[in-house]
């Protein structure tokens, strides 16, 4: 699971900006995460994933921990880097990747005790730099635009944005999102890396805050309302917009439907696959950070304002809050059972219950 809001990276800053305001300045790519202090389940976090029957948590200044007794316990796991991350992905065999801050990406084969780097910022920008440039000097006039943009996005010359989301379906292919339309994509576990600006229909360069696969479809959670999937026709993303003029955070669901949610409590839900959608009225009273499907269809939601919201159907219409051990700024939802999810924000990682009941 991910999460992705800018709004809630500089909220969490402030929490330790003051902290290490007065110390000499270490580039946070290259600098080893330091020891967190006191309970690492505590400290705050931003996403999480399972690894098999593992539970992996990332956060502020390069913070990577995991459990493995369902979250009884915790344990601070070696991170390359200080860098903010802000995103997993698992997939089998323990293979997995987290992502965030100065356009990060770390890669893990053993489930997350240990993790390598494998892209930051100045690289990415010079990647999608040279990839189209190389076509430009080939006289394809189409790429201009994203020369364009990528030269806004890295005109500092440090490439500092963040990646907002990584998602493998398998050991090989896999992508990673961010904000000002930034995509890239990989065919072999992250060791390379291809631009894909070209592969989806945003030309206003949206922020892209999740991708996921849903039901066999890839999509991608945007601003301005929009939803964009993957036509394997055209080989491109195209938009589907949702009547919303707002920003969506993320994007859930199964089979039977879809649930794309964001700012102020917003929520659309689709029934056939993207075409159309129709709002929903959460109740959440604040912005929805992350959702998850839970094993009997149910959507479950987290929140700024320390709510979590399970729908009583598995058509994810109606939702009611559940009675929390640990209420705090949500960042991110794992389901880690049928009816047990690992809650994740600024007071660290809690596992929570959805039982009938609760």
């Amino acid at each position: 699971m991910r999460s992705r809001c800018l709004w809630f990276f500089a909220a969490c800053l402030g929490l330790w900006t003051a902290a290490v305001s007065a110390a000499a300045f270490k580039d946070p790519v290259v600098t080893p995460a330091p020891a967190a202090p006191g309970d690492v389940s505590t400290a705050p976090l931003l996403a999480g994933a399972l690894s098999g029957g593992r539970i992996v948590a990332v956060g502020l200044r390069g913070l990577i921990i995991s459990s493995d007794d369902q979250g009884k316990s915790w344990q601070q796991r070696p991170s390359p880097l200080s860098s903010d991350l802000v995103a997993l992905s698992f997939v089998g065999n323990g293979k997995g990747w987290a992502a965030g801050h100065d356009g990060v990406i770390l890669h893990t084969d053993d489930g997350g005790n240990s993790w390598t780097r494998q892209l930051d910022g100045q690289a990415a920008c010079k990647i999608m730099a040279d990839y189209y440039q190389k076509k430009a000097d080939a006289g394809d006039a189409s790429v201009a635009p994203y020369i364009a943009m990528i030269q806004g996005n890295c005109s500092d010359g440090g490439g500092d944005l963040p990646w907002l989301d990584v998602y493998f379906t398998d050991e090989s292919n896999g992508y990673a999102v961010g904000p000002f339309g930034n995509i890239i994509a990989s065919a072999d576990g992250g060791k390379t890396w291809e631009p894909w600006m070209h592969r989806i229909d945003n030309e206003a360069g949206l922020h892209l805050n999740q991708i996921t696969v849903i039901n066999g479809a890839l999509y991608i959670a945007a601003e301005r309302g929009t939803v964009f999937k993957y036509d394997e026709g055209e080989q491109k993303f195209k938009p589907h917009r949702t009547g919303y003029n707002g920003t969506f955070f993320g994007i859930t669901g199964d089979a039977a439907k879809l649930v794309v949610y964001g700012l102020r409590g917003t929520a659309y839900r689709s029934l056939d696959g993207g075409e159309t959608w129709t709002a929903v009225q959460t109740e959440a009273g604040a912005a929805v950070n992350a959702a998850a499907t839970l094993a009997d269809g149910r959507i479950a939601m987290v929140t700024q304002n320390a709510r979590v919201l399970v729908s009583t159907d598995a058509q994810a219409e109606h939702y009611k809050p559940l009675q929390l051990a640990r209420p705090m700024l949500f960042a991110d939802i794992v389901p880690v059972g049928p009816s047990a999810f690992a809650v994740i924000g600024t007071a660290g990682v809690v596992i929570e219950s959805a039982a009938a009941g609760n």
